[in-house]
């Protein structure tokens, strides 16, 4: 029985990842804000079940951070919020390494508040 739960949560996140990965540009994709919606909604239920997927969450997650859309923007914030409670020091180290260079080269002022309330969600 818990080979299958496992297996299905496989899916559900490899799933949403594929539509974040594919879709997360598209500014006019609904898709990939549901995706987002699921993973958070995956993560606050059941990050345990999820971390041997955490890795590819994030890379997935991250770009989003600096989507031409608020509501990704927002959403993938809540992603790694949840993401970074459960992670490890290396993933969590990765993620702040990530925010801090983008902090660094942006030159969007909405994207570089983004990445700072991403930090301060994430710590």
């Amino acid at each position: 029985k818990k080979k299958k739960k496992r297996e299905i949560f496989q899916f559900l996140s490899a799933t949403c990842i594929n539509r974040i990965e594919l879709l997360g540009e598209d500014p006019n994709s609904e898709i990939a804000n549901l995706a987002l919606d699921t993973l958070n909604d995956m993560l606050n239920r059941f990050a345990g079940e999820l971390t041997a997927d955490y890795e590819k969450i994030q890379k997935a997650v991250l770009p989003q951070l600096t989507s031409s859309r608020t509501a990704s923007r927002k959403k993938a914030i809540s992603c790694l919020s949840r993401l970074s409670v459960t992670s490890n020091d290396a993933l969590f180290q990765k993620l702040m390494d990530y925010l801090v260079e983008k902090i660094e080269t942006s030159k969007k002022a909405d994207h570089i508040r983004t990445l700072i309330s991403s930090i301060g969600s994430i710590t």
